[in-house]
């Protein structure tokens, strides 16, 4: 009985636990619906199946009026497609927020250190060299025309040193809940003209600081 109680215990406060956060969710979408891989989805008069999608979420933070008052435990982590799962980031229930901070990307001090675990370790296939450093997000697709041809599109925006260097950092403004929804949509970042001239981008070049400002303009708390 003593061990069944305490298990009980232990449930109970795990439960408790839950139920004393703030639950952060991060996800990709297409045109604001959860991204499945190899679905298809209309692209133009074209469709388009995406057979990867990754990106980094680091140094996330809550504000109050632009001033720091809570932060993640963990620095980076790693949003892909082929989750079951939203990556969730629980923060305490009585901070009081009304912004959150973060970036999109690794940044140039994490690149150098040396940790290479967890969700920086280099068998995720989201880091190039010590010299190019990360891959801050990866979009691999395949888009169909209408006459059949194939046209694979292949996106890995990254880099860390001049003039490379595609951090972004993201700040968006929110209504405080117990849990937030995050989308990063890569509809809209699709429909972009400097997206469509070029299919493909596998290593760290100017052209990606360009697009990984666009690709930071798609996120956005969903009010759902």
């Amino acid at each position: 009985m003593k061990k069944v109680g305490f298990i009980l215990l232990l449930t109970c406060s795990a439960l408790a636990q839950a139920q004393n956060n703030v639950s952060i969710k991060f996800a990709p979408t297409y045109s604001q619906v959860r991204l499945e891989p190899n679905k298809a989805y209309p692209y133009f008069s074209d469709s388009i199946q995406f057979q990867e999608l990754k990106f980094y979420i680091g140094h996330i933070q809550l504000l109050k009026n632009d001033s720091l008052v809570s932060e993640a435990s963990k620095t980076h982590y790693l949003v892909d497609m082929y989750q079951n799962e939203n990556i969730v980031i629980d923060f305490p229930k009585n901070t009081s927020f009304n912004q959150i901070r973060f970036e999109l990307g690794v940044d140039s001090n994490t690149s150098v250190s040396g940790a290479l675990a967890g969700d920086l370790d280099p068998s995720l296939g989201m880091y190039w060299t010590w010299q190019s450093g990360y891959i801050h997000a990866k979009i691999e697709a395949t888009i169909f025309g209408s006459n059949r041809n194939k046209t694979l599109f292949t996106y890995h925006l990254g880099g860390y040193q001049h003039p490379f260097n595609t951090l972004q950092t993201i700040q968006l403004g929110l209504v405080q809940s117990e849990t937030l929804n995050i989308s990063m949509d890569i509809a809209t970042f699709l429909l972009h003209e400097e997206v469509q001239k070029q299919n493909s981008i596998m290593s760290p070049q100017l052209t990606s600081i360009a697009l990984s400002k666009m690709l930071a303009q798609t996120f956005k708390v969903d009010k759902k």
